[in-house]
C-alpha cells in the first residue's frame, strides 16, 4: 500500500517536471472570437438604426486597429469598414471618416472612396488625414468641391506647391481661411496670385498685410490696389473727373509707398526701390516726398539706384551736406533741376531738427511730428525762391505739409483715444489695507513709559468744535412726513443750547485724560487679565 502510494507519487512530480520543461500550449486566440463578432456585424447591419450603426463605427475601427489580429480577422474587419463606408446615410460615412483619421494607417481604398463621397463626407479627409501627400492634394483641389478646398485651406500644415495650387483656384473666403492659417506655408507665387485675384477686397488686403512672411513688394502691390479701390470710389460717388481719379489714385500710391518703406528694414528698402525703378514708379515726386517727411533710408537708396553708387557711398554725402556733392549726385541721378533746391532744403532742415530736438521724442505721434516741422520748415524756405517755374512743386509742397498734418492729429488722436479705452477697460483699484503686524506669542520686555503720552492727544482733541455728525443708519425719509409743529417743544430745544454742550465737553477732558492714562500705563499682564 506504501509502494503504491508513492510511486504514484513519483509519477505525479515526473509529469510536473516535463511539464515544466515542454513550452505551454497555444492558447485559444482572441482574433478569434472577435472574427466571430465580426461575421455578426454582418448580419446586425442590415437591421440596425442609424444610431446604433454611427455608435459602432469607433469600435469597428479599434477593431481593425488591434495589432494581436491575425490576417484573416484583420480582412474581415477591413470588410466590415468597407460596407460602412458604403452606407446609405451620410452621417454614418462622415462619423467613419472622422474615425478614421484620428491616426494614421487608414486603408487606402477606404480614402480614396470617402474623398470622391459627398462634400459633408470629403472635407473631413481632405482636412484631416494625416495619409494624405501633397501630390494627392493638389490634385483633390483641382477638381473638388470648395468645401473640400476649404478643409485643405484648413490644415495643420499646407506645403508650398498646395498653397500654390489653392491660390489659383479657391474662392475668397477659403482665401482667408488660407491666410488666416499659421501652418500654411505661402510662397510668392500664391501671394501673389491672392493679390492679383482678390486685392481689390478690403478683408483680403488686411490678411494679406496681417501675415509677417509677405514680401514688401508684395504688400506694396496690396497697397497699390487699395489706391486703385480709391480712384473707384471716387468715380462711383461722381466726385472728379478723370485727370481728379489719376490725381487721388497716384496721391495715395505715393503717401502708402513712403509709409510702408518708414517701417521697412535696410534689405527690404532697398527690395522696394529697385521693384519701383523696375516697374517704373520711381520719380521725382515720389522721391520728393519721401525727403520732406524725413525718410532718408528711401532717399539713399533711390540715388543709390538711380546714380549706380553704392549705398554706404550716397549715405556718406547726404550726411556731410556739401552742396558741390549734392549738386554731383543729383545730376547723376538724372532728376530734373528745378528739383534740387527742394532736396536740399529737405536735406538741411532734417540736420536742423535733429539737432535742436534729437529726432523722435517719444509721444504719442512723434514720428508725425517730425515730418510735420520738417516739411511745413520746407515750404517756408521754398516759398522765398520765387520761382515762377516752379509754382507746381510749390504746390506739391502745400498738398505735402497737409497730408503730415492729417497724419499728425491722427496719430495724437489714435493715441488719446487707446488711452481712455485702456482707463475705461482697466480694473478698479482695490482699497489700500494696513498690513498688521502679526501677535507674538511672548511678551516683549517692557520700555519706560513716556512722560505723558495721552496729554497731547487729548490737548489736540478736546478744543476741536462741535459738530452734527450724520445718521447714516437711519432710513431716507423715515420722518418727512412729520411737521416741527408736531414734535415736541423739548425736543427743539435740547439742540439750541450749544454752549452748555461745549460745557459739557470740557468738563469730561480732565476723566478723559485720567482715563485714557491709566489705560496706557498698564502692564501687560495686567491688561491681559482684565
Amino acid at each position: 500500500m506504501v509502494n503504491r502510494s508513492l510511486m504514484s507519487a513519483c509519477q505525479h512530480r515526473r509529469t510536473r517536471e516535463s511539464a515544466a520543461d515542454r513550452p505551454p500550449a497555444p492558447r485559444p486566440a482572441r482574433s478569434s472570437g472577435r472574427r466571430m463578432v465580426l461575421d455578426r456585424f454582418f448580419l446586425w447591419i442590415g437591421e440596425a438604426s442609424v444610431e446604433g450603426r454611427i455608435a459602432a463605427v469607433a469600435p469597428l475601427v479599434r477593431a481593425h486597429r488591434a495589432g494581436e489580429l491575425d490576417e484573416a480577422t484583420r480582412e474581415t474587419a477591413e470588410a466590415a469598414l468597407t460596407l460602412v463606408a458604403h452606407d446609405e446615410e451620410v452621417v454614418v460615412r462622415r462619423r467613419l471618416a472622422e474615425v478614421l483619421c484620428e491616426a494614421p494607417g487608414a486603408p487606402r481604398h477606404l480614402l480614396q472612396s470617402l474623398l470622391d463621397d459627398h462634400p459633408d463626407v470629403a472635407e473631413v479627409v481632405a482636412g484631416r488625414s494625416p495619409d494624405l501627400i501633397d501630390p494627392e492634394l493638389v490634385a483633390l483641389v483641382a477638381t473638388c468641391d470648395e468645401r473640400v478646398r476649404a478643409a485643405v485651406a484648413d490644415r495643420p500644415r499646407v506645403g508650398p506647391t498646395v498653397a500654390v495650387a489653392l491660390a489659383a483656384v479657391v474662392e475668397r473666403p477659403s482665401a482667408l481661411r488660407l491666410l488666416a492659417n499659421p501652418g500654411a506655408d505661402l510662397p510668392p507665387p500664391a501671394l501673389e496670385s491672392l493679390v492679383e485675384r482678390f486685392g481689390d477686397f478690403a478683408d483680403l488686403r488686411e490678411a494679406l498685410m496681417s501675415r509677417p512672411d509677405v514680401p514688401i513688394v508684395l504688400r506694396h502691390r496690396v497697397l497699390e490696389k487699395l489706391a486703385e479701390a480709391i480712384g473707384r470710389h471716387v468715380v462711383d460717388r461722381a466726385l472728379g473727373d478723370s485727370a481728379r481719379v489719376a490725381e487721388v489714385t497716384r496721391d495715395a500710391k505715393d503717401r502708402a509707398t513712403v509709409a510702408l518703406a518708414g517701417r521697412a528694414d535696410g534689405d527690404e528698402t532697398a527690395a522696394l526701390v529697385e521693384h519701383l525703378r523696375a516697374s517704373g514708379q520711381l520719380t521725382t515726386r515720389l522721391l520728393l516726398r519721401a525727403a520732406c517727411v524725413g525718410d532718408l533710408r528711401f532717399v539713399e537708396e533711390s540715388f543709390a539706384v538711380l546714380a549706380g553708387l553704392p549705398a554706404a557711398r550716397v549715405a556718406a554725402l547726404l550726411a556731410d551736406g556739401r552742396r558741390t556733392g549734392l549738386r554731383a549726385l543729383h545730376t547723376r541721378a538724372g532728376l530734373p533741376e528745378r528739383a534740387y533746391p527742394v532736396l536740399v532744403a529737405a536735406l538741411e532742415v532734417h540736420r536742423d531738427l535733429a539737432r535742436e530736438t534729437g529726432g523722435l521724442d517719444g509721444r504719442p505721434g512723434d514720428g508725425a511730428r517730425f515730418a510735420r516741422r520738417l516739411v511745413e520748415r520746407v515750404l517756408t524756405r521754398y516759398t522765398a525762391f520765387e520761382r515762377r517755374d516752379a509754382d507746381d512743386l510749390l504746390v506739391l509742397l502745400r498738398r505735402f505739409a497737409a497730408d503730415a498734418g492729417r497724419d499728425h492729429m491722427r496719430a495724437v488722436m489714435t493715441a488719446h483715444r487707446d488711452a481712455a479705452e485702456a482707463r475705461r477697460l482697466a480694473p478698479p483699484a482695490e482699497p489700500a489695507v494696513a498690513a498688521l503686524a502679526p501677535a507674538t506669542a511672548q511678551p516683549q520686555p517692557e520700555s519706560p513709559p513716556a512722560a505723558d503720552p495721552v496729554a497731547p492727544i487729548v490737548a489736540v482733541a478736546a478744543p476741536a468744535p462741535a459738530f452734527e455728525e450724520e445718521a447714516i443708519d437711519e432710513p431716507w425719509g423715515l420722518f418727512s412726513h412729520v411737521r416741527p409743529e408736531d414734535l415736541p417743544a423739548h425736543w427743539l430745544a435740547a439742540d439750541e443750547d450749544v454752549g452748555e454742550s461745549d460745557r459739557v465737553l470740557a468738563s469730561m477732558e480732565g476723566d478723559l485724560q485720567a482715563a485714557l492714562r491709566a489705560e496706557l500705563g498698564a502692564r501687560p499682564s495686567e491688561r491681559r487679565a482684565a
